[in-house]
């Protein structure tokens, strides 16, 4: 009977034994499935955030293309504007005797419109652009002695803020009551300019 005691003994210390070996095997297991999840949760995150900030590189990539496609179609509409507008103006000086007008002719309320209207479009080195021409046909420079004091076309509330006029040369030029905020007259030649 001792004997029998013994083994059931030895039976319940091993079944306790198992028991708790399978207790430490099925946490161990658990553990590892929790971890293993964790891991491919983090990952899944992971995957999801690398995702969502490929979408936003490839949404910004987009936009700047966009924006970019917008800059030269707007840089291509003012150059357009420009080359129409010194067409137009050549015209108006070569055919219509701009230079020889008097001061309520038609002829200078046209050409005062049409630069008004241009330079509110145009960029700083546009601008220049237009200023130098309307200076060098004579248009802007306030006449000598034998002719009026007055310019041909009067730049009064002219846009010209920004306007690139480094080291242009703007003598005797009309530019009073010009929008000239910002403008890069730097150089500029301005004897007698109002």
């Amino acid at each position: 009977m001792d004997n029998l005691i013994s083994f059931l003994n030895l039976n319940d210390l091993a079944l306790n034994l198992l028991a708790e070996a399978i207790g430490i095997f099925v946490t161990v297991f658990l553990l590892n499935l929790l971890i293993k999840k964790r891991v491919e949760q983090r990952e899944k995150e992971s995957e999801q955030e690398r995702a969502r900030r490929e979408q936003e590189l490839e949404q910004e990539h987009a936009q700047r293309e966009k924006e970019n496609d917008r800059e030269i179609a707007e840089d291509r509409a003012r150059e357009e504007a420009l080359q129409r507008y010194l067409d137009r103006m050549s015209e108006l000086v070569l055919d219509e005797n701009l230079r020889e007008s008097k001061r309520h002719d038609a002829v200078r309320a046209t050409a005062r419109a049409r630069t008004l209207t241009v330079l509110r479009d145009l960029d700083g080195n546009r601008k220049g652009q237009v200023v130098r021409f309307l200076h060098e046909a004579g248009l802007i420079r306030k006449l000598g002695e034998r002719q009026t004091k007055e310019a041909i076309i009067d730049l009064k509330d002219a846009d010209l803020r920004g306007a690139n006029l480094r080291s242009a040369n703007l003598s005797r030029a009309d530019l009073s009551h010009a929008d000239l905020r910002g403008a890069n007259l730097g150089n500029a030649k301005l004897d007698g300019t109002d």
